[in-house]
């Protein structure tokens, strides 16, 4: 997946990763400290991104899991 393939796939996803994570965490560091871990972790493994159906879901679960940790 090429950097514009992955910036077109997930950076609309921003607003929603921080709502999340400030939802749970109360704190916009940790939200946004939360936000960059997402994207660190979806960029990290983008070679097996292809295989997902739904985008939104994928992230919202990864973020709920990473704002609990």
């Amino acid at each position: 997946m090429s950097n514009d393939e992955f910036k077109k796939r997930f950076l609309s996803f921003h607003p929603l990763i921080y709502r999340i994570s400030y939802s749970i965490l109360e704190n916009r560091d940790d939200a946004d400290d939360v936000a960059q871990e997402v994207y660190i972790k979806l960029w990290e493994q983008r070679s097996n991104l292809e295989n997902i159906r739904n985008d939104e879901a994928f992230v919202v679960t990864m973020t709920k899991n990473l704002s609990i940790d």
